[in-house]
């Protein structure tokens, strides 16, 4: 196995970035490449004329590279220019937020994300969460860090479907 490419449309300051990077750790060697920002409702834009710039940096013990482009722009740094070998599998999330239709798997940035790898013949996966309640106070906590025992559960879970994948 080679390395999995972590991205998402949350940003680097997602409260579930590293949570879940420092899970898919325990299985792979993990690559992270996000947005410098929030790039939510993106869907799989890119950036097709313009400059994208980037950063490096490391969090918590993670090299992370920040791209001033959309997600499915990491994606392709993280296939196709950043690390001289594609990764095995792209891995897109944990999104705060539910993608659970038509309309707003369309409209997804981390959706997007998980697609560009797919086109570039990569197993691709989207992991998101959220709640069929009162979606918009519940994000509020999650980013204010109200529910960060949250993350590592959700990391679990998505690493283990990532785990069955890669047999």
């Amino acid at each position: 196995m080679g390395y999995l490419l972590l991205t998402n449309d949350d940003g680097a300051d997602s409260p579930a970035l590293l949570p879940f990077a420092h899970a898919l750790k325990e299985i792979a060697e993990v690559r992270v490449v996000v947005p410098d920002r929030e790039r939510s409702w993106i869907g799989k834009a890119i950036t097709r004329f313009g400059e994208i710039r980037v950063r490096r940096t490391v969090l918590e013990g993670i090299e992370v590279a920040v791209a001033d482009g959309f997600p499915a722009d990491c994606t392709q740094l993280g296939v196709h220019s950043l690390f001289g070998t594609r990764p095995d599998m792209v891995v897109s999330g944990i999104n705060i937020g539910l993608n659970d239709s038509l309309a707003f798997f369309l409209s997804s940035g981390t959706a997007g994300a998980a697609a560009e790898g797919w086109i570039a013949g990569i197993s691709a996966f989207a992991f998101s969460t959220g709640v069929t309640s009162d979606h918009r106070s519940w994000a509020e906590r999650v980013w204010a860090g109200d529910d960060a025992d949250l993350w590592p559960r959700a990391a679990k879970i998505s690493v283990d479907i990532v785990r069955d994948a890669m047999r």
